[in-house]
Order: structure tokens, then C-alpha cells, then sequence
């Protein structure tokens, strides 16, 4: 539901549009012991003002509040994005100079390109409590975008943030006497972005950025650890080529170094991705599936896993099938010889604002490997979640 006003003013249209709060409800329980309860609303509000000089200026504002908590780690009430946006954009033929947009706000720049690890999305710290089902964190900043046919460019100032911990995995509990200290505020970053799409369908991007590590690594303090993201300068190359109308190759090459001071913790490396994925039509619905490895070669952080990293010399596959009424099936495995992740999750649709997900995961890893940590959350698991206005 919306609601709208037009008011007339000396060679311009101004029209506002005022949407319904969507709210949103998830609750996740599983015989393991994992407990997860949160609540989101999203609230709209948009201009469209267009003058005289055959020129449209769009404005946007979008508010998001997120509300979670988890056992073990509390309850907490996070900000999500808020932002406002303008754009000036050829009402007609476009411009010969391009278009420019800016925004301002806390928002979530989507630079990845391929599935679960990505080094192009180099920006937003996540929140790694589900390994292959990241979560991005919203920051404060802004962007400046230009974009003329097939080229766009874009520069980003942010200033991030600590980045969760993975709660019973990463974050270990610490004998007796020795405790977690507060992360270290990362600063501030800047990235630019090139992006180029061909007559084929093909896209080339290019990704430079100063500024910390979207992952925290470990470092030792007198009294017990401390989670800190180490700075690091970035470049990231990414492609993706189309096969026929429903298959995809993309890859991903991006060179990590220290920062300026090398700071203690941080790592230089080289990393890749490369995947494959297509869409299928069946009958009333369709079958997407995927195939991603990833690897690296470089130092590595003295204390704990790079998160990073964690999936490194991994394959990662996932199966999909989604019927016409919301059903889906969906089938995931990621690991490799003696370590490994597999999930398997039927989705229901009910009267167009429930959702179940009923699963099953099972978590193979001895000590000492990334996935050892995760296999308390072995077992079935159920979860649900209501989207209304």
C-alpha cells in the first residue's frame, strides 16, 4: 500500500510516494542447541521531481531496523540501511556526458560476483554465523556513480565497522582468566570500481580498494584475545561470460597486501575463484544449479583462520529447484576429502507471508580444520518466517 501527492511547482513535477512498513519475522531452531529469533521492518519513502530543462531528479530515502538474538550472544538492536539517493538521468535521448548518481547513508554495496567467497565484496564485513549463507553488515558512507552506455564507474568513501563473530565456531571460549577484548575500530576505507559490459553479454569489472579487512583476524593481548581487521590494499579482477541464454561462467583474481605499516596479523596473498552456473525451465517451475572452487596462495595469519580463506582448495555445488508457488528444494554441499559441509532444506510458501524451511545439515571436519568448529550445529533444524505490511 502506498500513498501519494503531486503538488505543482514553477517548471517542475514533484511527486512524493509514502509505502507500508514490510515487516518481517524469523525464528530458527534446531536439536543441536542453536536458537535464533529476529524481527525486521523496511519503510520507503521516494520523490520523483523532473524541471524543465528535460533532466529527472529521482530521490530516495530507505529505512531498515534488524533485531536479532541468539543464544549465547544476547540480544541486540541493529541499525540496518538508511540512505537517500539522487540521480540526474536524460528524460529523453541520453546524455553525450553519461548519467551521475550519488547516495548517501548507511547502505550495503553487492560487489560480489561469485557465490559465498568473493573477493571483489571487499567492503561490508559480514557476519559469518552461517559460513555459506553470509549476511552483510551496513555501513556509513557514500558513493559517487557515472555511467555511459556499456562503461560505469564508481567511488566509495565508508568508514567500517567491527565485524561479528561467528558465535561457538570462530569465537572460541577462553579458559578460565583470560578474556575477549572489544574489537579494534577498523577506520576508515576507499574503493573505486570500473564495470564494462560487452555487446555479448559479457561484463568486466575492476575493484581497487584501501582499507581494512572485511574478515577479523586474532591477536594476542595480556589478558586474552582480541578480534581486529588489519588494512590492506586490494585488486580485484572479475569476469563473467555468458554460455547460451541460461549458463554462466565467472571468475574472480584479487591480490591482497599489507598495509602500509604491515601491520602484525594481516596477510599478502593472491586469491581465485572460478564457477559455472545455469537455469533450467521444469514444467511450472525451474532447476538452477552451480559448481564453484576457490583457492589461494600467500602468508597466512599467525593466530586462527582468515575466514577469507576458510574455504580455500574447497568445492562448493548447490542444486535448486523452484516450483511456480513458492516451493523449493534446495541441495548443498561444500568441503572437500575429510572436511566438509551438506545441507539439504525443503522451503513451503503459506498464503503468501509464511514460510517454513525444514532441514538437515551434517558437519564433517577433525580438529584442527575449518569445519571441526561448525559440527555443533550438526543435525535437523526448522525455520520460520513471516513477511507482512
Amino acid at each position: 500500500m502506498s500513498v501519494a501527492l503531486a503538488l505543482g511547482l514553477p517548471g517542475s513535477v514533484l511527486a512524493q510516494g509514502l509505502s507500508a512498513p514490510q515487516m518481517e519475522a524469523l525464528a530458527l531452531w534446531a536439536p543441536s542447541g542453536q536458537r535464533e529469533a529476529g524481527l525486521r521492518a523496511q519503510w520507503e519513502w521516494e520523490t520523483n521531481a523532473q524541471d524543465g530543462s528535460n533532466q529527472s531528479w529521482v530521490r530516495q530515502a530507505r529505512l531498515r531496523v534488524d533485531a536479532q538474538a541468539r543464544q549465547g550472544q544476547g540480544t541486540g538492536l541493529r541499525l540496518g540501511e538508511v540512505w537517500l539517493q539522487g540521480e540526474a538521468v536524460g528524460a529523453g535521448a541520453p546524455r553525450a556526458g553519461g548519467s551521475w548518481q550519488w547516495r548517501l547513508g548507511r547502505q550495503v554495496w553487492a560487489w560480489a560476483l561469485t557465490d559465498t567467497v568473493s573477493p571483489g565484496d571487499l567492503v561490508n564485513p559480514r557476519d559469518a554465523t552461517d559460513p555459506t549463507r553470509p549476511v552483510h553488515r551496513a555501513l556509513w558512507g557514500g558513493t559517487v556513480r557515472w555511467q555511459s552506455g556499456a562503461a560505469e564507474l564508481e567511488a566509495l568513501l565508508a568508514r567500517s565497522e567491527a565485524a561479528p563473530l561467528p558465535h561457538g565456531a570462530w569465537a572460541m571460549p577462553l579458559p578460565p582468566g583470560l578474556v575477549w577484548a572489544q574489537p579494534a575500530s577498523p577506520g576508515g576505507l576507499l574503493a573505486l570500481r570500473a564495470r564494462w559490459r560487452t555487446a555479448e553479454g559479457a561484463e568486466w569489472r575492476w575493484v581497487a580498494a584501501h582499507g581494512p579487512s572485511v574478515a577479523p583476524v586474532l591477536s594476542a593481548t595480556p589478558n586474552g584475545l582480541q578480534a581486529w581487521q588489519p588494512r590492506q590494499h586490494s585488486l580485484v579482477l572479475q569476469a563473467l561470460r555468458p554460455l547460451d541464454g541460461q549458463s554462466f561462467i565467472r571468475a574472480e583474481l584479487a591480490r591482497f597486501w599489507k598495509g602500509a605499516n604491515g601491520e602484525s596479523g594481516g596477510a599478502a596473498f593472491t586469491q581465485w575463484v572460478l564457477s559455472v552456473d545455469r537455469e533450467w525451465a521444469w514444467g511450472e517451475g525451474s532447476v538452477y544449479g552451480l559448481l564453484q572452487w576457490q583457492d589461494s596462495r600467500g602468508e597466512r595469519s599467525s593466530l586462527g583462520p582468515d575466514l577469507r580463506r576458510a574455504l580455500d582448495g574447497q568445492w562448493l555445488g548447490r542444486l535448486q529447484w523452484r516450483g511456480d508457488d513458492g516451493r523449493q528444494l534446495q541441495l548443498e554441499a561444500v568441503g572437500r576429502r575429510g572436511e566438509s559441509l551438506l545441507r539439504i532444506a525443503w522451503i513451503q510458501s503459506w498464503a503468501g507471508q509464511w514460510e517454513t524451511e525444514a532441514g538437515w545439515q551434517a558437519v564433517e571436519g577433525r580438529s584442527g580444520q575449518f569445519w571441526h568448529a561448525w559440527a555443533v550445529n550438526d543435525g535437523a533444524y526448522v525455520r520460520l518466517r513471516w513477511r507482512g505490511a
